[in-house]
């Protein structure tokens, strides 16, 4: 009899720990980086016929959200108040852009709407999900195409604000990285800036902290640099091997290539 009890217990206690294991709620910083949506209203979503492939960035430290809804660029904020598992979008708005097929789109605004909560829909998978537990908005994590470590080291500065560097003998526009100290330094032709940056996923911030102060008859490369810095929020791979870094709104603020 104490025996059976014993197995008894055993095997309640092993029940209580599976339940726990698959009950355990996401935490709102897992959200962290960028997240494809592959479908919505359980509807899968055929990236192929749109004009961008529809994704959802969370930038957990500022509460923000960017992405595509499949034409057009989306910006907003998001509030997980209640705890693990809820959470809310709010001024989500779009740009204007019109396209051949907006159905897309439109479901997307609108399914963000109705968000209320997230779950783990299985590795690397993310349910949005609605009043009544629905999955709204089906995500699928896309993995960093670099890291911190990759950035290690001196990079020309090839575009800033759209428009192309050309370095002169007399002026070099570099970044240089130190991944293991999270330091960085800008060569900007007159003055050298400098100061910390922080890599998470394909978050990324630059903290501008330090300058020289020579007096140059020319400061247009280092104003700007002081200008756009503080505006990326995210860094990526681009073609040919370089990395761009990018604003919330999704606008490409600086491109560097070794």
């Amino acid at each position: 009899m104490k025996k059976f009890i014993s197995y008894a217990a055993a095997g309640a206690a092993m029940m209580m720990a599976v339940s726990c294991a698959t009950t355990k709620k996401m935490d709102v910083s897992e959200l962290s980086g960028r997240w494809e949506i592959t479908a919505v209203n359980g509807k899968p979503v055929a990236s192929s016929a749109l004009e961008s492939q529809p994704f959802l960035g969370f930038d957990v430290t500022e509460g923000k959200i960017f992405g595509n809804a499949g034409c057009n660029r989306i910006t907003g904020g998001f509030s997980s108040v209640g705890g693990a598992g809820h959470i809310t979008f709010d001024k989500v708005a779009s740009t204007r852009m019109m396209c051949p097929d907006m159905t897309v789109e439109q479901n997307v605004l609108q399914a963000l709407d109705k968000v209320v909560g997230y779950k783990s829909a299985g590795a690397g998978e993310v349910a949005l999900t609605g009043e009544n537990g629905s999955t709204l908005i089906s995500l699928k994590v896309i993995k960093p195409e670099i890291d911190a470590a990759g950035l290690e080291g001196t990079w020309l500065i090839r575009t800033l604000g759209g428009k192309e560097l050309t370095p002169t003998p007399e002026a070099s526009y570099t970044v240089t990285f130190d991944a293991a100290n999270r330091t960085f330094s800008c060569s900007t032709g007159c003055n050298t800036l400098g100061g910390s940056f922080s890599a998470d996923y394909s978050d990324f911030r630059f903290d501008l902290s330090t300058s020289t102060m020579m007096m140059c008859p020319d400061t247009s490369v280092e104003d700007t640099l002081k200008e756009l810095l503080p505006s990326v929020t995210r860094y990526g791979r681009i073609s040919g091997g370089g990395i761009g870094f990018y604003s919330d709104l999704d606008t490409l603020v600086m491109t560097l290539v070794r």
